[in-house]
């Protein structure tokens, strides 16, 4: 039987649109609806290319946070363009009035002129190369509003049977809260940018102190602290492998001071990050 990933991959086939779901009650991380990393969110390559500085990734992710946020609150389908001036279709996925997951179909162009123009200004107020993303036009599709709410039809016609079929969702002792799964998913991906507990707990519905709390809890460290360790270990790896300046890999890695940068390697290695490249084996 097809799953819902496999479902995406079919509607996706031979175009160009963004398709991701992102979940509001942990029904994607249960099979057969559960969905990889890159299928809850959006990663398209325009989409990268506008997240590729501190403030294009918050024009990003602020958008998508209230939009899953009046999604969440209305329990409606609507129309509209992001920052960049991409059309999209957000479509809550609803039983029984509560709101499973949140559909996002996307990477389209009702009006290229006019996509290109929002882009460019987004580009200047978020200091990302409009150069290089406009490399990325050409494969955006033209909207069709009947077909694309076609699409999201099937796949909310899809979700709805799957869901009526599970029992009712529980945590065993060794699964993470859906919430917090998403979260270190979340982090997993994108720990190069400023990611912060506040920006992700309200992208799943939950308060901050709680949600910090809770992810002490069921990963054994902050998050703050979970961030930074994968920060380091990147650090660490580009350290080994390539010839950049500490300067650039502390960059690269996500952190936005050197001076902080050099103080964490320290007290996470127990050697400055010069000595840990020097003391580094060689292949």
């Amino acid at each position: 039987m097809m799953n819902l990933s496999e479902l995406i991959d079919v509607l996706r086939y031979k175009n160009n649109l963004s398709i991701n779901l992102h979940d509001a009650t942990g029904v994607l991380s249960v099979p057969p609806l559960m969905l990889p990393q890159n299928k809850k969110m959006h990663s398209k390559p325009f989409c990268y290319a506008a997240k590729t500085t501190g403030r294009g990734y918050f024009l990003c992710t602020h958008c998508k946070g209230l939009c899953c946020e009046k999604a969440q609150n209305t329990k409606s389908y609507f129309f509209g363009t992001c920052p960049y001036g991409l059309f999209e279709l957000v479509y809550p996925i609803v039983s029984d009035g509560k709101v499973l997951c949140i559909l996002f179909i996307g990477n389209m162009t009702e009006n290229m002129k006019k996509t290109k123009k929002k882009a460019k200004n987004a580009c200047r107020a978020a200091g990302v190369s409009y150069v290089d993303l406009k490399k990325f036009l050409k494969e955006i599709e033209p909207a069709e509003r009947v077909r694309i709410l076609s699409l999201a039809r099937l796949i909310e016609s899809f979700i709805l049977l799957q869901a009526s079929a599970l029992p009712p969702i529980q945590k065993s002792p060794d699964t993470l809260h859906w919430a917090i799964l998403n979260m270190k998913e979340y982090a997993d991906a994108h720990f190069k940018q400023q990611i912060t507990l506040k920006s992700l707990s309200k992208l799943f519905f939950l308060n901050e102190k709680y949600a910090g709390r809770l992810f002490l809890k069921e990963v054994g460290i902050s998050f703050h602290q979970y961030v930074n360790e994968k920060r380091l270990n990147c650090a660490a790896r580009l350290l080994k492998t390539s010839d950049k300046t500490v300067l650039s890999i502390a960059l690269d890695s996500g952190f936005n001071s050197i001076s902080y940068f050099n103080r964490a390697f320290n007290e996470y290695y127990h050697q400055t990050p010069g000595e840990y490249r020097k003391n580094a084996p060689t292949a």
